[in-house]
């Protein structure tokens, strides 16, 4: 079993938590669902991880699905908390006109034959699963572009995939993986890119990682429901059974026929000042935004 966790330090508090880095949405131990029955009833096994964790104030995973392992069996605290988001996914059929019948809104439907043929009117509209370096570059070139706009105009966070650490991680991983499990599509007016969506393929599901799209200009267009209509399409026609949208209760994976599926957390405190955080945390969500902006991790 690998049990990929971090220790990080948020001022005074020294917290263990899953060693994501902000580029999952999906946090489980890697191992086969056997062996990690095998070492969650080991307390031997049990008590070892515990004893090389330490110290720490505060151990805390986040963004557990229903059906990941439960990482919890592992520590004392043995329980899950419900967050406050969802993770969305839309089951596809075997046929896309199908997939479309039985998921989309006849209105939905309606409304993105509109906007097609008004994008088209702009001129000369392509969609396309990248192959080539060059292509992956330039879409994700735009995919900063549109998230920075984005975000800015939210007044919230900063996109990590402005961050040149993260953009070379996300984009190196979208180029090496590009004949396997990793996949770049791309809505294109003109030979330029007008929408761009970045994920990994894996059992059956494609998972979306980064989205964006140029709303300044073509938002009345919808174009990012235009190319997930494409990238659903493209799905079906591989094979696949899922177009995971991963976590976010963004309304527009609604619009698609995707359902939500809960996410679940768990924490536990070693002392006084780690449970004084996890209450903190769990009662007053706000404290956590703050802590993240005043106090950075070390």
């Amino acid at each position: 079993m690998v049990l990929p966790l971090l220790r990080r330090r948020y001022a005074l508090l020294q917290v263990v938590e899953f060693a994501d880095l902000h580029v999952c949405d999906y946090a489980s131990p890697i191992a086969a669902r056997a062996v990690f029955s095998q070492i969650a009833t080991d307390e031997a096994a049990v008590v070892a991880i515990n004893r090389h964790l330490m110290p720490y104030d505060l151990l805390r995973v986040s963004k557990l699905s229903g059906s990941a392992l439960p990482i919890e069996l592992l520590f004392p605290a043995k329980r899950r908390k419900r967050m406050d988001l969802n993770a969305y996914a839309s089951a596809l059929e075997p046929a896309f006109g199908r997939w479309r019948d039985k998921h989309l809104s006849r209105t939905s439907r309606k409304k993105l034959q509109k906007k097609t043929r008004q994008l088209h009117r702009k001129g000369e509209v392509r969609f396309t699963c990248a192959q080539s370096p060059a292509d992956i570059c330039m879409t994700f070139d735009a995919l900063k572009r549109f998230r920075g706009q984005r975000f800015r105009a939210r007044g919230g966070p900063v996109d990590l995939v402005q961050l040149p650490s993260y953009f070379a991680f996300y984009s190196s991983v979208a180029v090496e993986g590009r004949d396997g499990f990793a996949r770049t599509y791309t809505l294109w007016l003109d030979d330029e890119p007008i929408a761009g969506a970045f994920g990994l393929s894996h059992r059956g599901s494609f998972l979306v990682v980064l989205v964006g799209f140029d709303a300044a200009r073509h938002g009345r267009q919808s174009v990012g429901s235009l190319m997930f209509e494409q990238i659903a399409r493209d799905c079906i026609e591989r094979g696949e059974q899922s177009l995971d949208f991963t976590i976010g209760d963004e309304p527009y994976k609604r619009m698609f026929g995707a359902e939500p599926s809960p996410m679940w957390s768990f924490s536990q405190a070693s002392n006084t000042l780690g449970l004084a955080a996890k209450l903190a945390v769990e009662t007053l969500p706000v404290v956590k935004s703050l802590a993240r902006r005043f106090w950075p991790p070390q």
